[in-house]
Order: structure tokens, then C-alpha cells, then sequence
């Protein structure tokens, strides 16, 4: 607990550093909130408010991100949790239509605390440290190719535990957008951990995104994610579900749905 919030705060200093740096040309600072429910398998329906703040900018060429959001959930009982997602991209241009890009990346997820017992059962702190490397070629008329490695490192897990996640992925100049994402974990079991498979569509100010996860066996069964948002000048409101265990063994199919929206300064 103590290395991740010593990584927090290495990370913290290099960005205030940057900023302090920064010319006064404005920032990219997003405000939202989803209103959501989730059916889980231990307990039935559980509804969750959850305002969310994105901070991005760009420095030459190192790119910042910082996200949090922090769910308030209402059944069983009151409780609260937060997620908080933070990278830096360094970008070097080989090529006029040539991007390559070195990635870290920190994710967390903080326990559920529920007012009444404390730290909500089955939830603990989670935490990912995520290096990886990016290459982008432009084509003219087709648009951009990409490839990305990643190395997730789960610092918190005990065994230590870091797999790698292979993409390839194609943005075309047309709105269309397809990425596949595999996952191999290498420790503590090495093997194949499924694929991810994303289809995007944008027209004009609305974006369309289907998921489909594809589990490392059939019988853990498989997940669907469609999403649509829509733009309109500083705004975007999206609204999503999440389907999943379908086709699992054990038959029982979940269900969740969001709605939201955001708005950029």
C-alpha cells in the first residue's frame, strides 16, 4: 500500500512540474455523471450515482491524463468506492506519418466502504501499474493502423501477478474503427486470458462502439458492451449496458446499464 501511494505521489510531482511549466494556453479539464445500475450475482439490482472528473493536456510532446470517479451505491446499503486512472505518453514522430508512442500508465480501484461496516465484503485495494509502447502509421485515404504492448503489472496481488496485452487496431478516415486486444497472463499461471474484440462507427456527432469479450474458455461465457454518444459542442451524453456471462456454464446472464454525460471546459 505504502510503494502505491509513494507511486502516486512521483507521479503527482512530475505532472504539477510540467504544469508549473505550461503556458497559459488553457487545459483540458472534463466534468460528468453516470447514473447506472448493475444486477450482481450476490445480492440482486445495485443503483449508483457517480460524478467523474478527467484532467488532460499536452506538454511538446508528453501527453498527461488523470481520471476519477467515485461511485455512490444505494442498495444493499449505502457505500462508496473510487477508481482513479492516471498515464503519461511520450511521443516520437520517426516518420512525417509515423507516431511512436512509450506508455505508463497507473490504475486503481479503492475498497467499497460501506457506512455501516466498514470496508464492504469482498472488495479490497487494487492497483495496476501499466507500461506499454504504441506504434501509429498513417495511410493516406485509409486512415491510421496501430499496434500497442502492455504490461500490466498488478502491484497489490499477492502472489505478484503481470500479463501482456497484444493490439492491433485500424481508425479509418471514414468513421469506422475496429481493435482487437489479446490477453496473455504471464504469472502466476502463464496461458491465453481471451480476446477483445471492439467495432466503432461515428456519423457526424454521434459515435457508435460494440465490445465483445471473448473469455479464455467458452464456458466462463463471454460479454457484450454497445455504447452511444452523442456530441453537442462543449456536451456528450452516452448511455451503455453490459451483458455478460453469456453462455457460461452456469447459466446465469448479467445485466447493467448507464446513462450520462459530460461536459468539457
Amino acid at each position: 500500500m505504502k510503494k502505491i501511494l509513494i507511486l502516486f505521489f512521483v507521479l503527482f510531482l512530475i505532472a504539477a512540474s510540467l504544469m508549473a511549466q505550461k503556458e497559459d494556453d488553457g487545459i483540458g479539464l472534463t466534468a460528468g455523471l453516470e447514473i447506472g445500475v448493475i444486477d450482481f450475482e450476490d445480492f440482486g439490482d445495485a443503483f449508483y450515482i457517480q460524478p467523474m472528473f478527467i484532467f488532460e493536456t499536452s506538454f511538446g510532446d508528453l501527453d498527461l491524463y488523470a481520471e476519477a470517479a467515485i461511485p455512490f451505491w444505494f442498495k444493499p446499503d449505502f457505500w462508496i468506492g473510487a477508481d482513479i486512472d492516471f498515464s503519461l505518453t511520450y511521443n516520437l514522430f520517426p516518420g512525417s506519418a509515423s507516431i511512436l508512442s512509450f506508455i505508463l500508465e497507473s490504475w486503481s480501484e479503492i475498497p467499497f466502504i460501506d457506512y455501516k461496516m466498514g470496508t464492504y465484503p469482498g472488495t479490497e485495494f487494487y492497483s495496476e501499474l501499466i507500461p506499454g509502447v504504441n506504434f501509429t502509421q498513417e495511410f493516406e485515404g485509409a486512415g491510421d493502423f496501430y499496434a500497442q504492448v502492455d504490461v500490466p503489472l498488478a502491484l497489490t496481488e499477492d502472489p505478484f501477478e503481470f500479463s501482456i496485452n497484444l493490439t492491433l487496431g485500424w481508425d479509418s478516415t471514414f468513421g469506422l474503427g475496429l481493435k482487437f486486444v489479446e490477453k496473455n497472463t504471464i504469472k502466476p499461471d502463464a496461458g491465453y486470458g481471451g480476446l477483445n474484440v471492439t467495432f466503432s462507427m461515428e456519423i457526424a456527432s454521434v459515435y457508435y462502439e460494440l465490445e465483445v469479450v471473448i473469455p479464455k474458455k467458452p464456458g466462463l461465457g463471454f460479454t457484450i458492451i454497445p455504447e452511444v454518444d452523442y456530441t453537442l459542442s462543449a456536451f456528450t451524453f452516452y448511455i451503455n449496458a453490459v451483458i455478460d456471462n453469456i453462455g457460461a456454464d452456469n447459466g446465469n446472464v448479467g445485466f447493467g446499464m448507464a446513462a450520462g454525460m459530460k461536459f468539457r471546459y
